[in-house]
This record gives C-alpha cells, structure tokens and sequence, in this order.
C-alpha cells in the first residue's frame, strides 16, 4: 500500500466503472465500493482516505456529497471523476481535484496519491492545492473569454496569491513537506498562477 493512502472509497452508480476502478486501485489500495451517494455518507469513517466521486448520481449527487463532506466530521481527500465537462460552477464544488471521464488507470492512480498525500498537509495548504487545481481545470476546458468574464474566477485567482503567506507560515511549523510542496506546486503550474511554494531550504 501507498505510505499516504491506505482506504480508498470508491463511489459511482455504475456497476461496471465500479468494478473496474476496484480493479485499477486494488493492488495498491484497500478499496470499498459504493453505488450512490447516501452510501457515501452512511459508510465514511476516518478509515477512509481518498474519496474517488461521481459527480452524477440518483438522490444525493457527488456535488451535495462534497458539500455534507466539507461541513462533516470526516476529512477524506476527494477526488471527482464525472461526464460533466467543468463549467465555473466547478468553482463551489468543494473537491480537491477533478478529472473529466473517460479516465486511464495512470491518471486516476496519479490523482489519488496527490489528493491523499495534500489531505495530510495544514488546512491552508490543501485549500490552495484545491483552489489551484480547479483553476486549471477550468484553464484547460473552459473559454479564456468566459473565464476573464467571471468575477468568481476573479476572485479564486485573488485568493489563490494571497495565499503565499499562509504557505510560508505552514512552512514555519513542519519540517515534512516535501509531498505536498510537489503537489501543490504541479497545481499551480497547471493553473498558470504566479504563486512560488518556498522549499524548506530556500527560506530566509
């Protein structure tokens, strides 16, 4: 098993794309499957590290999954693999990365890993992780005229580099880093936000 990610949660209405992520990820994980929403929320515990979502589901959505997540006592990393191309609404979904369908193996074990290891880092850093990674989401599949549009997108990229101070002072008080600093810095690349993450040894 990974040394970040040992209980993957694994939950899509089909029974087919169920079975084959259990197949992807079982090597590596402990995996439970689950067929919808309200069994997402019946069935996390603090064993769970990663959350795999489908973002279109009967009753509860991923989308509302993600909500009663965010508000709850359980703080699994949350990975959303959905058929719905991103839209700036992507922006109030609280997940950490997103990935459009269809996916290959390589990207999903890839994603996991990145999401469990950011879910273990301070709070500020997981939150410019999912920020950044929604913005580049949003870089790669939405129009640049839309997104220069969007106040919200405004807003996220605002956030995003103000977030430099939060990182420095996570820096201050952890000297185990060097996962998440990766992560984080492969987010903001992709988001083509000018936000440095300072390693350890760069500090003045």
């Amino acid at each position: 098993m990974s040394d970040t990610v040992g209980r993957v949660m694994v939950a899509d209405d089909d029974p087919d794309l169920r079975e084959c992520y259990r197949l992807w990820l079982g090597e590596s994980y402990d995996v439970v499957a689950v067929a919808d929403g309200d069994a997402v929320l019946e069935r996390l515990d603090d064993t769970v590290d990663v959350l795999l979502l489908d973002r279109e589901m009967p009753e509860t959505s991923g989308k509302t999954v993600a909500a009663e997540l965010a508000a709850g006592p359980y703080d699994p990393g949350v990975l959303m693999i959905s058929g719905v191309e991103p839209t700036v609404d992507l922006l109030d979904i609280p997940v950490d990365e997103y990935l459009t369908k269809p996916v290959g193996r390589d990207a999903v074990l890839r994603s996991i890993e990145r999401v469990g290891v950011v879910a273990q880092a301070p709070s500020e850093v997981r939150e410019l992780f999912a920020l950044a990674s929604r913005a580049g989401t949003l870089d790669a599949t939405v129009e640049q005229g839309r997104l220069d549009e969007c106040e919200e997108y405004a807003r996220l990229l605002s956030r995003l580099r103000a977030q430099r101070s939060a990182i420095d002072d996570a820096l201050d008080r952890t000297t185990s880093t060097e996962g998440w600093r990766t992560a984080v810095e492969a987010a903001l690349e992709r988001s083509d936000v000018d936000v440095a993450v300072p390693s350890v040894g760069a500090r003045q």
